[in-house]
């Protein structure tokens, strides 16, 4: 059996409080479609082990997650990456990757 081929697969953090230019890009290689817990290695030090949701940018090509309680915590909005998103505000922090890693 062949081995997945992996993809170099950018993703960048967005804090709320962030100025331009200030939001944290990384690289990892994953296959086409990564594991939950491949996720959960960039996830859960952005989240900790509140419950995170995928929503898909308004192109429907890139996966973004956001903290799903995040209205429901007050958190502040998310200016950076609202305006990607059709069903409403983002609040907290939101992690976006250049491709849809979460089918």
């Amino acid at each position: 059996m062949a081995a997945k081929k992996l993809i170099p697969t950018t993703y960048t953090i967005f804090m709320p409080n962030d100025k331009a230019g200030e939001h944290k890009k990384f690289t990892v290689n994953w296959p086409k479609e990564p594991t939950l817990a491949m996720l959960h290695t960039v996830l859960d030090p952005v989240f900790g082990k509140d419950w995170f949701e995928h929503v898909y940018t308004m192109d429907d090509r890139r996966s973004m997650f956001v903290d799903e309680n995040g209205l429901l915590k007050h958190l502040p909005l998310n200016a950076h990456v609202s305006y990607q998103y059709y069903n409403g505000p983002i609040v907290g922090p939101a992690v976006v990757f250049d491709r849809c890693v979460w089918y």
